[in-house]
């Protein structure tokens, strides 16, 4: 299988008189980080222009996930990579941390036993269970839904000609966003597995659990008005369970307009519901439900 969207290792050797490892890689323009918080104008400002970005953050994944889980995946570890004809491609990078999957199942999992060297922000929850810490290429796809809160969540503030937020509130708001699909807040350095499961949230009647956690559940209310076809998307990649978030071609697929989201089929939004009601006038509206395995 060619992979076009993972960074290519140019060549590999080892230093005199120190011995160190040394790999060279075909070098980037910038991160996709970089360009999302250097904006000078909002880049993405409809569900359309998100898709575009979707679908140059999945490419890589599907690629990768057919030999590993990359463990890291965030905004910085994605390039920007000039190639011939002065085109730019996303690309995929820094694999020191991947696991490698022997089966193409998207389920198959591995056990990771020692701490990582990860972006809690972006951690999902397979990471925090106490009884074994089962990784899948699933891992990667939570990572992926925070990017897209990320993503939108700026675009919003770009919109209103608001500045970026700084490295800390940024990590702060994920975290706290983070915190409420997971279902427990996560200690400061969120670093460590199976010990920092500091409060469970406990969703109630009441509007303590609201009062608390405010500021997250606004940003994801804005998101579902600003873009509702991407807030549905972020809705599956962050499913507790693992085996129900999309595979990096269900993504593909569903950008597309190929399949629809299994769990909530035809009637989650309006937007949807008029999309279908001019598919089945079209003839074309049985879509199947976007790949999970």
């Amino acid at each position: 299988m060619e992979r076009k969207h993972l960074i290519e290792m140019i060549d590999a050797g080892i230093t005199t008189p120190y011995g160190e490892r040394i790999i060279i890689m075909e070098m980037g323009v910038d991160s996709f980080h970089d360009r999302l918080y250097d904006r000078l104008a909002v880049q993405y400002d409809s569900d359309e222009h998100m898709a575009n970005a979707i679908r140059g953050l999945a490419r890589p994944l599907f690629e990768f996930h057919n030999i590993a889980i990359h463990m890291d995946v965030n905004p910085r570890n994605y390039l920007y990579v000039k190639k011939d004809g002065g085109h730019l491609v996303v690309k995929l990078i820094d694999f020191e941390g991947a696991k490698l999957v022997s089966t193409s199942n998207k389920n198959e999992c591995v056990v990771i036993g020692e701490e990582h060297a990860l972006s809690p922000e972006y951690t999902g929850p397979e990471y925090y269970d106490e009884q074994g810490q089962a990784i899948s290429t699933k891992f990667d796809i939570w990572s992926m839904g925070i990017m897209l809160i990320e993503i939108a969540f700026d675009q919003i503030r770009a919109e209103k000609r608001e500045t970026p937020l700084s490295e800390d509130e940024r990590k702060s708001r994920l975290f706290a966003i983070g915190n409420l699909f997971l279902g427990f807040t996560r200690n400061r350095l969120g670093t460590q597995p199976g010990i920092f499961k500091e409060t469970q949230i406990v969703y109630s009647a009441g509007t303590e659990w609201i009062e608390q956690h405010q500021s997250a559940i606004e940003t994801v209310l804005h998101i579902w008005m600003k873009y509702p076809r991407t807030a549905l998307l972020v809705t599956n990649l962050l499913n507790l369970e693992r085996k129900k978030r999309l595979t990096a071609q269900g993504i593909l697929n569903y950008i597309d307009g190929l399949c629809q989201i299994g769990e909530f089929k035809e009637k989650v939004i309006k937007k949807q519901q008029k999309e279908m009601k001019r598919l089945k006038r079209d003839g074309t509206a049985k879509l199947n439900a976007c790949e999970t395995e």
